[in-house]
């Protein structure tokens, strides 16, 4: 998984210089966002944000206590999310109503997003298997997902064992990914969405920002990918090498899953910047 998320991380940063005029680096400096990353003992964000050359600093959830944060930073909390006292959840809460972003995973739906942001998401009491599901955009379509999963594309989305399926409780949450597996499965079907609070919005997902697995071992189904990103600013070599790794059909689904949670997390942070 982290030779797929830097081998797709390259595409996601020049399809952002060719639309943006900067790679990923440069338009963060730009931009003047930062990046602050709650430690996790399931998840490591920082693996992916380190795949996409973003920096980033971390800080435990004690250190909340009171913080003061800019509407620019953007927050994540790796599963599970726990150690947050009141009064840190609060300033999250404070943070999101204010116009900042947050984004959580799996665990962190009860021990963050439940008690920050009551009555608008909550776990369902189901747990997943260790398994892999379809996953798809919404029809909700909204502006930043547009052409996210590129024609022909069908990624598996990875679920841990145990993460929390989501249930949606509140006409502000907009559901962003969705899979027909976790609808049959575990009644329902996100597997991520966007909590609108305040001036500022929530991202949450089942199971994690780095997928520790995303290939079944009897993929052998061909890779749109290939095709799609003939269409895209990207560098041939690169292009070449995503071919070549995408005549593995295990490599391939490997690369589809961490290239479209890049390429979501890439449009909900550029999303998060533009002036309202």
């Amino acid at each position: 998984m982290e030779e797929a998320y830097r081998l797709s991380a390259e595409i996601v940063d020049q399809d952002t210089k060719a639309k943006e005029g900067v790679g990923l680096k440069a338009w963060q400096k730009a931009s003047g966002f930062s990046i602050i990353v709650v430690p996790g003992e399931y998840d490591t964000a920082e693996a992916v944000l380190d795949a996409l050359d973003l920096s980033y600093e971390q800080r435990d959830p004690g250190e909340f206590d009171g913080l003061k944060l800019r509407t620019s930073d953007v927050v994540v909390v790796n599963c599970p999310g726990e150690g947050f006292s009141p009064a840190g959840l609060a300033a999250l809460r404070e943070h999101v109503a204010a116009g900042g972003l947050l984004i959580t995973t799996d665990w962190a739906l009860k021990h963050v997003v439940e008690s920050a942001f009551p009555g608008f998401v909550e776990h369902n009491g189901a747990e997943t298997e260790e398994e892999f599901v379809d996953v798809r955009v919404t029809d909700k379509v909204v502006d930043y997902l547009k052409d996210l999963i590129a024609p022909g594309l069908q990624p598996v989305w990875w679920l841990e064992g145990g993460s929390y399926p989501i249930r949606i409780l509140n006409s502000n949450v907009r559901t962003l990914l969705v899979s027909r597996g976790m609808k049959e499965k575990y009644a329902d079907p996100t597997v991520a969405c966007i909590i609108h609070y305040g001036r500022g919005r929530v991202l949450h997902m089942t199971s994690h920002l780095f997928l520790q697995n995303a290939a079944p071992l009897d993929s052998s189904d061909g890779s749109a990918l290939p095709g799609a990103i003939q269409r895209m600013d990207v560098d041939p070599s690169t292009a070449a090498r995503v071919a070549e790794a995408c005549k593995d059909g295990t490599r391939s689904k490997a690369i589809e899953a961490a290239y479209v949670l890049e390429r979501l997390l890439i449009r909900v942070l550029q999303h998060h910047l533009k002036p309202r």
